[in-house]
């Protein structure tokens, strides 16, 4: 659990970073990790995120379906 606390804590940083290029990229990996923690509500909104910078993104809506799938 450890190691994916800082994971998100990792993501964040790199949105901060630079949002402007970085927030789909860390959004998606949130998104992930929140799903893998089992924080479907976390994903989601992580997800939906990523989706209004970028709706079109495969890989978005691909993790989309998943997040989906387990709600």
């Amino acid at each position: 659990m450890k190691k994916y606390n800082e994971a998100l804590d990792q993501y964040q940083k790199y949105i901060d970073e630079d949002p402007e290029s970085h927030s789909i990229n860390g959004l998606y990996g949130k998104a992930k990790t929140y799903l893998a923690l089992d924080s479907k509500d976390d994903a989601e909104n992580n997800i939906q995120k990523a989706l209004e910078l970028m709706p079109d993104h495969p890989d978005l809506i691909r993790l989309k379906k998943e997040i989906d799938k387990h709600i």
